[in-house]
């Protein structure tokens, strides 16, 4: 019944809802309602408009394991081999349930996507519904102002291209895993757990940034209404299936020249730091001095985690908990992409792809 609830999006009052029209009027509402579906529909225009149906770069890889799958000699080994640096193992199914399909018709991959950015909001959109007590108005301008975020063209290289998918997949089994921690209260606490830790391993063999989803849902875990104890054996249970996961995901895994070189780093720090800040700033703005925005946005979300570390005894860190975990991840992502991809340069850091987990970290802050 709730996930029908969530999902159903025929009638505009899933985003007004049934007590805000006591304080908005039918224009308003009907308004509001239009707004949310403005940038989705700017994405789908923008797939039909430029998207070309011809496999490109990494997904001429799937064309083996296709074959496989067409003969029937498939194994599993084929799914949980590593593709470059990475184990795409979930990525791999969908490719082939959607290839076999459609006789591998790239646009279902790219409107893939937008099915899972529009989960994401939808989950997000709910999240903020919990915490948000002012008025309605107010509420509904933040939200829009995250679809269109999460919509936004400037990862336009993630939207043309089927196979980062990935991408937004480990966004929304991140953003489901805190959704499932902190929403359904009738639901114990273990039980929660145990359905956000699936989400996390799904997350963690899709890509490898995926891995940090068990870390970054920590904070969400410390607001649940359990004693100190038992949160902090909690998130330590996640700190093992983190490296139990990162294990499993390094077995026979071959080494790139982009590994990082720890000395190297610390001896150009200036270029280390810009290019980690431009991975924050790039997701808000590519053009207007990115890694200045990184900056700023770095300094507000430090200043969020400290205010509400002192109110952590209040609902006030409840409240901020999951978008700290939404923030932590695009901290976490940039931190592993900095230590890997800073050699080649700062203007590598502002790749479209890398807005898809970037922009979650403006999100982050602006709800909070």
């Amino acid at each position: 019944m709730m996930l029908r609830r969530l999902f159903k999006i025929k009638n505009y009052r899933f985003f007004v809802g049934s007590s805000d029209a006591q304080t908005l009027s039918q224009s308003q509402s009907m308004i509001i309602f239009m707004a949310y579906l403005i940038p989705v529909a700017l994405v789908i225009w923008f797939i039909s408009k430029f998207s070309v149906d011809v496999p490109f770069n990494d997904q001429w890889a799937l064309v083996p394991l296709f074959d496989k799958v067409n003969k029937g000699s498939v194994t599993f080994g084929d799914f949980f081999a590593p593709h470059n640096e990475h184990r795409i193992f979930f990525p791999k199914v969908i490719f082939v349930l959607l290839a076999f399909a459609s006789k591998w018709n790239l646009d279902l991959e790219r409107y893939f996507s937008v099915f899972l950015a529009i989960v994401t909001f939808l989950l997000m959109y709910k999240i903020a519904e919990i915490s948000y007590s002012q008025d309605k108005l107010s509420f509904h301008l933040f939200n829009i102002l995250t679809c269109f975020l999460l919509f936004s063209l400037s990862q336009a290289g993630s939207w043309l291209f089927g196979f980062q998918l990935a991408f937004f997949l480990i966004n929304t089994c991140l953003v489901l895993a805190v959704f499932i921690i902190i929403f359904p209260k009738n639901i114990a606490p273990n039980i929660r757990l145990f359905l956000s830790a699936i989400c996390c391993s799904i997350a963690s063999f899709t890509s490898g940034h995926g891995l940090f989803t068990w870390l970054a849902v920590i904070p969400s875990i410390l607001a649940l209404d359990e004693n100190a104890k038992q949160k902090k054996l909690m998130s330590i249970f996640y700190v093992i299936l983190f490296l139990l996961c990162y294990f499993f995901y390094t077995l026979d895994l071959q080494k790139t020249t982009s590994n990082f070189d720890i000395l190297l780093l610390i001896k150009n720090l200036p270029t280390t730091l810009n290019y980690f800040f431009t991975i924050l700033g790039s997701g808000f703005s590519v053009r207007l001095i990115p890694n200045l925005t990184g900056f700023l946005l770095f300094l507000t979300f430090a200043f969020f985690n400290i205010y509400s570390i002192k109110k952590s005894r209040s609902d006030l860190f409840s409240h901020a908990a999951p978008w700290l975990s939404i923030g932590w991840f695009t901290i976490l992502f940039a931190l592993i992409v900095t230590l890997g991809r800073s050699n080649m340069g700062v203007e590598q850091a502002l790749a479209s792809r890398y807005v898809t987990p970037s922009i979650l970290l403006t999100i982050s802050c602006i709800q909070m």
